[in-house]
C-alpha cells in the first residue's frame, strides 16, 4: 500500500501508538488547511486590470494600469506613468513624471517629480523628490524633499535629504550630504558634507578617519595585532603633513 501522506506505516508494537500517528496525522492536515486560508485570503486582497497587479485590502486606485505592481493603501494612486512598482502605505502616491522606478516603503516616493528610472527604498525615501531620476535613495528619509539630484546614490538614514543640484552624487552614512548643494560629490560616513556647497569633492567625517601626529604613530597604532584586518589598507590624517595617509598591511 502506497503512503500518499509521507508518513512511515507503524509496524510491530508500533501499532499501539496508531492513535498518536493519526493525531499528528489531523494536525498536519490542520495546518494544511491554515495555509491553504492564507493563500486564499492574499490572493482575495490581490486583483488585476490591463497589465498591472494592485492591492484591493489595503486598497489603492486611480492608477496607471500598464505593466505596474501597487500595493499598499493608496499606493501609487494618482500616478500618470507606466511600468512602475510601488509597494508600502502611500508609496509612490501622487508622483507625476515617473516611470520604471521603483518605490518601496511608507510614503517612499510620495508626490515625487520626475523621478523615472528611480529607486527609492525606505520610510519616506524620496518623499517629494524633484527631477531625482536615476537616481538611488535607499535608508530612512534618504532624499527626502532632494531637488535636482539625478544619476545620485543616497545610502543611509537623511542621507542626501533637502539636498539641492547633488548632481552625480553618492552620499553614504547617516546624514551624509543632508542639505548638500555641490554637484560631483562623494561624502562617506556619519553626517559627511553635511550642508556642503562645494563641487567636485571626495569627503571623510572625521569620526571616520582616525588623526595622527605621522606616519610613525599611524603604523603603530594600526596593525594586525591591535585588531587591524590584514590585505587592507587603512586612511588616516596625518597632523605632520596635513594630509591623508595610509597604512597597508
Amino acid at each position: 500500500m502506497k503512503n500518499y501522506l509521507k508518513f512511515p506505516l507503524p509496524t510491530g508494537k508500533e501499532w499501539f501508538r496508531l492513535p498518536e500517528r493519526v493525531q499528528d496525522i489531523v494536525k498536519s492536515i490542520e495546518e494544511v488547511s491554515n495555509r491553504v486560508t492564507e493563500v486564499e485570503n492574499f490572493s482575495s486582497s490581490i486583483a488585476t486590470t490591463g497589465t498591472s497587479i494592485y492591492s484591493t485590502n489595503p486598497a489603492t486606485s486611480n492608477f496607471n494600469t500598464t505593466y505596474g505592481v501597487y500595493l499598499g493603501i493608496n499606493a501609487g494612486k494618482n500616478t500618470n506613468n507606466q511600468k512602475n512598482n510601488m509597494i508600502g502605505y502611500y508609496a509612490g502616491n501622487g508622483a507625476t513624471g515617473v516611470y520604471n522606478a521603483n518605490f518601496i516603503g511608507v510614503n517612499a516616493g510620495d508626490g515625487a517629480t520626475n523621478a523615472y528610472k528611480s529607486v527609492f527604498i525606505g520610510h519616506r525615501s524620496g518623499e517629494n523628490a524633484t527631477n531625482s531620476y536615476y537616481s538611488v535613495f535607499i535608508g530612512r528619509y534618504a532624499g527626502s524633499f532632494a531637488t535636482s539630484s539625478p544619476y545620485s546614490n543616497f545610502l543611509g538614514e537623511f542621507a542626501g535629504a533637502n539636498s539641492n543640484n547633488a548632481t552625480n552624487c553618492n552620499f553614504i552614512g547617516r546624514f551624509a550630504g543632508q542639505s548638500s548643494t555641490g554637484n560631483n560629490v562623494n561624502a562617506f560616513g556619519n553626517s559627511a558634507g553635511t550642508s556642503n556647497t562645494l563641487s567636485g569633492q571626495t569627503i571623510f567625517s572625521n569620526s571616520s578617519m582616525p588623526s595622527y601626529a605621522n606616519h610613525a604613530a599611524a603604523a603603530l597604532a594600526i596593525t594586525v595585532l591591535l585588531g587591524a584586518s590584514a590585505g587592507s589598507t587603512y586612511l588616516y590624517h596625518n597632523q605632520a603633513t596635513n594630509s591623508i595617509g595610509a597604512v597597508r598591511l
